[in-house]
């Protein structure tokens, strides 16, 4: 069954449909130009539960084959909702390494939540962007007159904050 997500605008927050996003780079038919772009693309993964993508772009040092079921089995309780890059560093095709500080929103059984990290991006031998680790913040504040993260098109305020 297609996933409706997939024919709308890619979660990962760029104004483009997910086949001419991210489903390319999760497809291995291209590769992300950016750390910024192998970032949202690695949150799109989450949404769209391509766990090969997250595996085969994530810490080459992590060889375990049980990888793919803990990012799986860390996921699985989450709806992935919107994504906020918050600032980058480095990271352009110019560039060997890159940092991107982003928010991603998600919804669990405890209502709406929010994965705030201080990411580090490298190129591999094949001068492909990398993820290689990642460090967890506290949690934003949400502005009440924000639009709601979770893409309803309402205020903050008048949506999750309630």
């Amino acid at each position: 069954m297609t996933n409706p997500r997939a024919q709308s605008t890619c979660p990962c927050g760029q104004a483009q449909p997910y086949h001419q996003c991210c489903q390319p780079l999760h497809q291995q038919q291209a590769w992300p130009i950016t750390a910024e772009q192998l970032m949202r693309s690695r949150f799109c993964a989450f949404v769209f539960e391509q766990w090969q993508y997250l595996y085969d772009t994530g810490p080459q040092d992590d060889t375990s084959a049980d990888t793919q079921t803990a990012l799986a089995q860390w996921s699985s309780d989450k709806t992935w909702l919107s994504l906020r890059v918050l600032s980058t560093r480095q990271g352009t095709d110019a560039d060997q390494h890159g940092e991107v500080e982003f928010v991603a929103f998600f919804r669990d059984g405890a209502g709406l939540q929010q994965h705030h990290e201080h990411s580090m991006f490298a190129r591999d031998q094949h001068s492909h962007w990398q993820f290689l680790d990642g460090h967890s913040l506290p949690a934003i504040t949400l502005g009440r007159n924000e639009p709601c993260p979770c893409l309803s098109g309402k205020k903050f305020k008048r949506c999750c904050a309630n």
